[in-house]
């Protein structure tokens, strides 16, 4: 009896000491050094720094531009957008960097953001304004100079006059791959009715004979007025067309002194440049 009252009073002390030793540890928890978590002390939120492209509120003289990007954390992925040239947000990928090319004479916004690996976005993107002004003229320019379109739609190009002074009238010939693409209608555009003038001519071929010979005519002009001329840029056409077979074409305007321009003395206008139209038919 004596010895089993000593074996419990051992066992008992055991036990004490046991959970003494445990009373007397206080876990500690490991500090938040994860830079994706918002608990964080130093978490940052997502954002995509543009690190070369055009300045903000820039003009710049050429038709093609690069953008490079850079994000908070190395794992991160970007979404970008064109505005003026992208119909829509590219998709989240990692990519930092991207060019166009084929850009019209308009303002353009570049705008991209970034989203962590564990989903945060940024929540207003970083953005850049730029204008293309790459064209010296006068000049024959065709607006938009890329056309990205699906087999059997329709899309339409301004044939324009850049920068002109007391044009009068214009020749246009117009080249294309019948067979890739269908001219579908032929309208006369604003600008030589521009200032009030006692009235306009315009006369193209015939749509059937274009698509048949791959080429068509337009010869437009001003029919007097005060002033007689009309200066500055705008539409002299707006052809549309439609995509017939997949694969890339252009739409020239014909070289070798075939497109005229003639100022109110029907005197010969020098132009520097014809501008064409790439087309992408998926």
């Amino acid at each position: 009896m004596k010895q089993n009252t000593i074996i419990a009073l051992i066992i008992l002390f055991s036990l004490i000491l046991i959970i003494s030793s445990c009373e007397m540890e206080t876990p500690v928890m490991p500090p938040r050094d994860n830079p994706n978590d918002p608990g964080n002390p130093n978490y940052q939120d997502p954002f995509a720094e543009i690190k070369s492209g055009p300045l903000d509120g820039s003009t710049i003289s050429t038709n093609s531009v690069t953008f490079t990007w850079q994000g908070r954390l190395p794992a991160s992925s970007f979404s970008y957008k064109l505005v003026g040239f992208d119909a829509d947000w590219s998709n989240y990928n990692t990519i930092t960097s991207v060019s166009y090319d084929y850009l019209d004479e308009e303002q353009y916004i570049f705008q991209v953001k970034e989203k962590y690996i564990n989903g945060d976005p940024q929540d207003t993107s970083t953005a850049r304004s730029f204008t293309v002004n790459a064209i010296s003229g006068p000049a024959f320019v065709m607006n938009k100079q890329l056309n990205t379109v699906v087999t059997g739609n329709f899309f339409t190009i301004e044939v324009m006059a850049e920068e002109v002074t007391d044009l009068m009238g214009v020749y246009i010939k117009i080249i294309f791959t019948p067979g890739m693409i269908y001219i579908s209608d032929i309208e006369e555009g604003t600008f030589l009715n521009s200032n009030a003038p006692d009235g306009t001519a315009f006369i193209t071929g015939s749509t059937g004979l274009a698509n048949a010979l791959g080429w068509l005519e337009i010869n437009a002009s001003r029919l007097g007025g005060n002033p007689p001329g009309a200066s500055g840029s705008g539409a002299l056409a707006r052809i549309t067309f439609q995509a017939v077979e997949p694969g890339a074409s252009y739409v020239n305007f014909s070289p070798g002194g075939a497109c005229q321009m003639r100022d109110s003395d029907n005197n010969a206008i020098n132009f520097n440049s014809l501008v064409s139209s790439r087309v992408e038919i998926n």
